[in-house]
């Protein structure tokens, strides 16, 4: 059933039960484990740490990184093509047949471009889904993602849309409200 259009997001619109339970499988002793690949430039690797050690700030999840490809839980990989069958696919998050999170992230972007696309698809590995994902009953505006009913990225890291605002780095307030609820927020 459609939501009726508001100022952001609902957080709960942004969560899949299926991938909070799949992550959730993941965690060992309350912390996952973060590989990154060499195959990004350094700038983009600093990025990745700087992204997951911010996320761990806020959440009540911990993260440690690892340089074992095969002992971690979440992996980030940078590759000429992401999708075999199209192109354009500029991002994707999957579990593997080890049971990890393999994040793919289509090279040669502009850099915003691919740092949007980086916390985009870590956002799907922590258990976030799109805003016009309708599969659990609920989405925000539209389930096309390229009409102006549909979330933006001004709204949310999880949406397709540009807005008119840059190009986001890091979660959104409805993508942190999400996240919280899923994983708690850390306590200082």
């Amino acid at each position: 059933m459609p939501s009726n259009r508001r100022e952001s997001v609902d957080p709960l619109q942004l969560i899949s039960d299926d991938l909070v339970k799949y992550t959730a499988s993941m965690v060992n002793d309350e912390y996952l484990t973060i590989y990154i690949d060499n195959s990004f430039s350094r700038s983009d690797r600093r990025y990745i740490r700087r992204l997951v050690r911010a996320t761990d700030a806020i959440l009540d999840i911990d993260f440690r990184f690892t340089r074992s490809r095969r002992q971690s839980d979440i992996r980030f990989f940078e590759r000429n093509r992401v999708d075999k069958g199209d192109e354009d696919v500029v991002g994707r998050a999957s579990l593997n047949k080890s049971n990890q999170g393999d994040i793919i992230i289509k090279a040669a972007q502009i850099r915003s471009e691919a740092r949007l696309t980086i916390v985009h698809e870590f956002g799907h590995v922590l258990g976030l889904e799109h805003p016009f994902d309708d599969y659990d009953g609920d989405y925000y505006g539209s389930t096309d993602p390229w009409v102006p009913a549909s979330a933006t990225t001004d709204e949310t890291v999880m949406a397709y849309n540009y807005g008119n605002k840059s190009m986001p780095t890091f979660w959104r307030a409805s993508d942190y409200d999400a996240l919280t609820t899923i994983w708690g927020f850390e306590v200082y």
